[in-house]
């Protein structure tokens, strides 16, 4: 145990984000979560996180102020709880960059969106695609600047069970006691897929729109520049804080990139499928 609190700053978009935490179990936790979001220059958050680990077995608790936002033993639960505090934290107000429900990947030189909503196989696209080499920058939200950088939520890559059983060829593969892992999923360090990673906020370069359909043999469809738009209009998540919600600055970034559409229902076929995308054009 450390004796006292100890508090861990989240650097997020500019903005910092505090946690403070009451002994070394509940630092690595976070540690665990955050390590790819070294706290930055920018301002620090109104709210106060509270992370307190007690007991054997560790009996878990996530306040804000008197507030208790989750108290049990799920590690799996209060991680994605935690996560999604912080990250709902540093966008609920920014009004510079756009935020977007994505994931994305980094293949040399080239930056490659994943926006879909919760379901559409964008994690486990993500997961797939940092397996075959590319970096992982997230799988969960971006911000798009108006010259099209992505700056991105980087956390371990949340996954269904039957997700790690598809990525490991049939068999549980992953060191889960390496991962946060629940009933349902588990919470996989990135590294673990592809130990090559440095911090990157790269150009946006082509936008992939994932759609999981069971059974569906993978197809790629190019869109037109309007299409793009209009598919990413509904991964945009604060479009409110924007004079005209944001939509011409998401058009500019739509109109200097390619993008598609992917349906598929396997991993199988996925490497053929996306070599326009990866392999050149």
């Amino acid at each position: 145990m450390i004796s006292g609190h100890q508090v861990y700053t989240v650097g997020l978009f500019g903005r910092n984000v505090e946690i403070e935490y009451n002994c070394k179990e509940a630092g690595d936790f976070i540690n665990f979560l955050f390590q790819d979001l070294p706290p930055g220059d920018g301002p620090t958050a109104k709210r106060r996180f509270e992370l307190i680990f007690v007991g054997k077995p560790v009996r878990m608790s996530l306040w804000e102020g008197e507030k208790k936002i989750y108290f049990g033993e799920s590690a799996h639960t209060l991680a994605y709880i935690l996560a999604n505090e912080i990250l709902h934290e540093c966008i609920v107000d920014n009004n510079i960059d756009q935020a977007i429900h994505a994931a994305a990947v980094l293949w040399g030189g080239k930056s490659i969106l994943l926006p879909g909503k919760s379901g559409s196989g964008k994690s486990s696209l993500a997961a797939w695609l940092a397996l075959q080499g590319c970096t992982y920058l997230t799988d969960e939200l971006v911000l798009l600047t108006q010259d099209g950088l992505i700056g991105a939520f980087t956390r371990p890559i949340s996954l269904r069970r039957a997700t790690i059983k598809a990525l490991s060829g049939g068999t549980i593969g992953l060191d889960l006691s390496k991962c946060i892992a629940g009933a349902e999923g588990a919470m996989v360090p990135h590294r673990l897929l592809n130990p090559r990673w440095s911090a990157a906020t790269p150009q946006l370069s082509c936008i992939i729109f994932p759609e999981f359909i069971n059974n569906q043999p993978p197809v790629l469809t190019r869109l037109s520049k309007a299409q793009g738009c209009m598919q990413l209009l509904g991964c945009y998540v604060n479009a409110r804080n924007f004079s005209g919600h944001g939509f011409s600055e998401l058009a500019e970034n739509c109109r200097n990139v390619v993008s598609y559409e992917l349906k598929f229902g396997s991993f199988a076929g996925l490497r053929e499928v996306l070599d326009p995308v990866f392999g050149g054009e």
